[in-house]
């Protein structure tokens, strides 16, 4: 998907891990469990964490084989 700038974020330093550095991950509990963040930028005071997914913003291609192909039963068939 793409990327969303809400899930860029400026964090304190001092609650950042010790040693933390730019391109490093960090891993964070958020409101539904587990997040985890790319360090973008470092200050004197603050971190700037990307909390988007690693593959946010990238093209994705697919290559697919079919392999089957079943009519559905009438209970799946949808009539508009």
């Amino acid at each position: 998907g793409p990327v969303d700038p809400q899930r860029v974020i400026e964090f304190p330093l001092e609650k950042l891990p010790e040693g933390v550095t730019v391109g490093g991950q960090v891993q964070m509990q958020g409101q539904k469990g587990p997040v985890l963040g790319t360090v973008k930028e470092l200050t004197d005071t603050t971190g700037t964490l990307d909390l988007n997914h690693p593959c946010s913003g990238l093209p994705l291609t697919m290559s697919v084989t079919i392999l089957t192909i079943t009519p559905a039963a009438s209970l799946e068939v949808e009539v508009v």
